[in-house]
């Protein structure tokens, strides 16, 4: 078994987005790589508020339409063309920065820049929460980060910078403490092995593919087919060269400089609530749908978006991508693997606000949005919660 505990948690994310859900962003973002800027949601007011999704291309000069189709949404919309004027006004991400972008449309149908203004640092997933008199700081992360994810939004680094306690979900000693795992991660006594839960077609498949990455299947004949799934996703996301994310990056500069480093939970909390997980569906089923997903062309694709939405702070797509999917397939899993976990956390959050320290609090971006997560539960408690900026 190969699954570190530094990415469990992303990884059952990961697994949630193997259904290739679709959601919009809040911003108009451009590629400077591309020179093409994407619109998911223009409105336009004089068409009964119709809205419309665009891309445009950039010559140097002029932005250029390259494609233009309704859209279904009928939620927010931060972006307006203005018939009478033939004005266009966006807030554009590039990179991590925001930019107030106003384009006019001419005769030939082409759209020149009319103004641009910087807003400043776009929005990240990063929060202050306070009591009145003290606060801690509360970021959502990404587990694992492709080696171009770095520089981290520059938010991160001021969060940290301006903190004394770093926490995050497990500290670096319950991580590194790894010798649990086997015993945890072993099937019961008595319990139907691999081999004899899965199809032959899905028993080859899994065969070839850990062969194929270096592992064999005989090492998980009596290993709980939910760690099994940690492995499978752990090597496709090697196979895309995923590695060091958020909380490890921040945990590594801790070490060097000597800060403390405290989890809000242990190992075995993590192992339990993991092996509770998918009780819903038979192995064949957790297992096919695994492979299929991880060997989908559009796997890499698919987690991106949600990279992007953390790194853009945007909460709305971060709960389409991240949390939804795991409460409409299964409120039991949702519950264990989020709200009961966000739940045990409050009471040892709650008790920061009475330290002499500011703690900065890293934990999975998933744990922030929608309802029963973290931030929500300590709005509601009375605390103030705002973005960090």
């Amino acid at each position: 078994m190969r699954t570190s505990a530094a990415v469990i948690t992303l990884l059952f994310t990961l697994a949630l987005l193997l259904s290739g859900l679709n959601a919009h962003a809040e911003f108009a973002r451009f590629d400077d790589e591309s020179n093409i800027l994407v619109f998911d949601c223009v409105r336009i007011p004089q068409a009964n508020n119709a809205t419309y999704e665009l891309e445009l291309s950039y010559n140097g000069e002029a932005f250029h339409l390259n494609r233009l189709s309704e859209s279904a949404r009928s939620d927010s919309c931060p972006n307006t063309y203005d018939e009478l004027t033939n004005v266009l006004s966006a807030t554009v991400r590039v990179g991590d920065d925001s930019w107030q972008l106003t384009l006019s449309l001419s005769a030939a149908n082409t759209f020149s820049v009319a103004s641009t203004e910087y807003l400043g640092p776009g929005p990240t997933s990063l929060w202050r929460v306070s009591n009145g008199s003290s606060e801690i700081l509360i970021g959502g992360t990404i587990h694992v980060l492709l080696p171009t994810d770095f520089p981290l939004p520059p938010a991160y680094a001021q969060a940290y910078a301006q903190s004394e306690l770093l926490v995050t979900e497990l500290d670096l000693q319950q991580i590194q403490s790894t010798f649990l795992l086997p015993s945890f991660a072993a099937l019961p006594v008595g319990q139907p092995t691999l081999s004899q839960t899965l199809s032959s077609d899905t028993y080859l498949a899994l065969s070839s593919y850990l062969a194929e990455r270096g592992a064999l299947i005989d090492d998980y004949e009596t290993i709980r087919p939910n760690w099994l799934e940690l492995d499978i996703i752990s090597l496709g996301l090697a196979d895309l060269d995923y590695g060091v994310g958020v909380d490890a990056y921040f945990q590594s500069l801790a070490v060097n400089e000597g800060k403390t480093n405290l989890g809000l939970e242990s190992m075995i909390d993590q192992i339990l609530a993991i092996n509770q997980l998918n009780q819903h569906l038979s192995v064949e089923e957790l297992i096919s749908r695994t492979l299929s997903g991880v060997l989908d062309p559009g796997y890499g694709a698919q987690f991106r978006k949600l990279v992007t939405a953390w790194r853009e702070g945007n909460i709305q797509q971060i709960e389409a991508l991240a949390v939804l999917p795991r409460l409409q397939e299964s409120t039991t899993d949702h519950d264990t693997f989020l709200v009961q976990r966000n739940t045990a956390w409050i009471p040892r959050i709650v008790a920061m606000f009475n330290t002499p320290e500011v703690e900065l609090i890293l934990v999975g971006v998933s744990h922030l949005v929608g309802e029963g997560s973290v931030l929500a539960m300590l709005e509601g408690m009375g605390f103030e919660v705002s973005r960090f900026e």
